[in-house]
């Protein structure tokens, strides 16, 4: 079963300097696995490396992301080495190249209200191995396959993800988090329903 949900979803090009908004995309919530979630990627031309994919811990981490709006996509979140995040100043026609000088993020300002990295991976899953270091910088990207029909949002994050790919990965923690419903939450068959999965 679909629904509508209202949100708003904001997509800033790093390189180009747009935002975009765009409201009442339509959501569509499934049970999906790891071989699922790798076969969108798949699908989607998207050179990954499997310890860079994660997912939510569990149902009451997807709804705690839902009460706070951070299930709105694209979205990327910058953490500096102290694991502190910085406020996301690549919106709003800053042109600020973020992803060519990742050595700029411990320069930034932070965001006192965002949580801290090591709070952000007691949220989220490893696909496979755990390879987080500490003391670096780490960026996390966001998708989801429930807003697949507007593609142009995950080809963003996944933009993100390719951009970030390319600097040298013994510098930067790469996280690639799926915020999908996973079938090993065993959810009930009442939580199925309030979500829309039949």
């Amino acid at each position: 079963m679909k629904r509508t949900l209202i949100i708003v979803i904001v997509i800033f090009f790093i390189s180009g300097c747009k935002v975009t908004s765009t409201k009442d995309a339509e959501i569509s919530f499934t049970l999906e696995t790891k071989e699922s979630l790798e076969k969108y990627l798949s699908t989607n031309n998207l050179n990954y490396e499997k310890n860079h994919l994660y997912t939510l811990k569990d149902i009451r981490t997807f709804a705690e992301f839902n009460e706070q709006d951070k299930l709105s996509l694209p979205q990327v979140l910058f953490f500096k080495k102290n694991g502190k995040q910085v406020k996301n100043v690549f919106n709003h026609n800053e042109c600020t190249n973020i992803i060519s000088d990742f050595n700029q993020i411990n320069d930034l300002k932070i965001d006192k209200s965002a949580f801290l990295f090591e709070e952000l991976l007691d949220k989220i899953n490893p696909l496979y191995s755990n390879k987080v270091k500490d003391d670096m910088i780490s960026v996390v990207i966001f998708y989801g396959k429930y807003v697949s029909s507007h593609k142009s949002i995950n080809n963003q994050s996944f933009e993100w993800y390719e951009e970030v790919s390319k600097v040298n990965k013994n510098d930067v923690n790469i996280l690639l988090v799926s915020l999908d419903v996973m079938q090993n939450w065993n959810l009930t068959k009442e939580t199925k329903e309030s979500i829309g999965i039949e």
